[in-house]
C-alpha cells in the first residue's frame, strides 16, 4: 500500500492505479483556494459562469477565468470534465470518511 499524506491527514492507496488516480485529484483538489474550490462544486451543480458570478459577486469574467484555472490544474479541456474530476472527487472523500 502506498502511503500519502495531505495537510495533515494520513491516506493509504492500494495498487489500484484508478485509486491513485483519484487521490492525485483529491490531492490537487485540497490545495485550492476557497474561490476556485466553491466555483468547482458550483459548476458541478451546473451553474453557468454568470449564475456562478452572481452567487459569488464575482464578474462572469473572473468566473471564466478561475474555470479556466481549474481546467489547467486538473488537466481537463472542458466544463463536462471538471464535472466528472470532481464527482470522483467526492465519491473519494465519501469513502474517506466512512472508513
Amino acid at each position: 500500500m502506498a502511503k500519502m499524506i495531505v495537510q495533515g491527514v494520513d491516506f493509504e492507496a492500494n495498487e489500484d492505479p484508478t485509486l491513485g488516480e483519484a487521490y492525485d485529484l483529491f490531492k490537487k483538489y485540497l490545495l485550492l483556494n476557497a474561490n476556485l474550490a466553491i466555483c468547482m462544486s458550483y459548476i458541478h451543480l451546473g451553474d453557468s459562469a454568470t449564475q456562478v458570478g452572481q452567487k459569488m459577486h464575482l464578474s462572469p469574467r473572473t468566473i471564466e477565468d478561475y474555470i479556466s484555472r481549474l481546467k489547467t490544474v486538473f488537466g481537463c479541456h472542458s466544463k463536462k470534465e471538471l464535472v466528472y474530476i470532481y464527482d470522483r472527487i467526492s465519491n473519494l472523500s465519501s469513502s474517506i470518511a466512512n472508513d
